[in-house]
């Protein structure tokens, strides 16, 4: 995935530039900073989840189909996928300790009746 413009809005825009001028490091020098990505790991046919690898599976058919376990492309697939999917499920009761945690600490706010126009105003 390469990207030449990092955003599409105009304010992005505008931070980006201002990062630049200031010599602030974004995402996006990161990630040029990494490039090229191996092409394996772009595709998700590399695992690392045991000792014996990391094992990469050839896309074209013409190198390994099958990683030190047996598990071929589909598997490692999946495997990756529900690793990432079980890891952001994981970290999500923690964000949503921490986000009550701060919501009681803040101060106690009476609740906008939307419904009245005296409130509104």
């Amino acid at each position: 995935m390469h990207h030449d413009i990092p955003t599409i809005t105009e304010d992005g825009r505008l931070m980006i530039k201002k990062a630049a001028a200031d010599g602030v490091e974004t995402v996006w020098d990161r990630y040029k900073a990494q490039l090229p990505q191996c092409g394996f790991c772009e595709l998700g046919l590399s695992c690392r989840n045991c000792v014996m690898g990391p094992c990469r599976i050839d896309p074209f058919g013409e190198g390994p189909q099958k990683g030190v376990c047996g598990a071929d492309a589909d598997i490692i697939v999946a495997r990756n996928l529900g690793r990432m999917i079980a890891a952001g499920a994981a970290l999500t009761p923690i964000t949503e300790e921490i986000s009550l945690k701060c919501f009681e600490a803040s101060p106690k706010i009476e609740p906008l009746d939307t419904r009245s126009p005296a409130k509104t105003n």
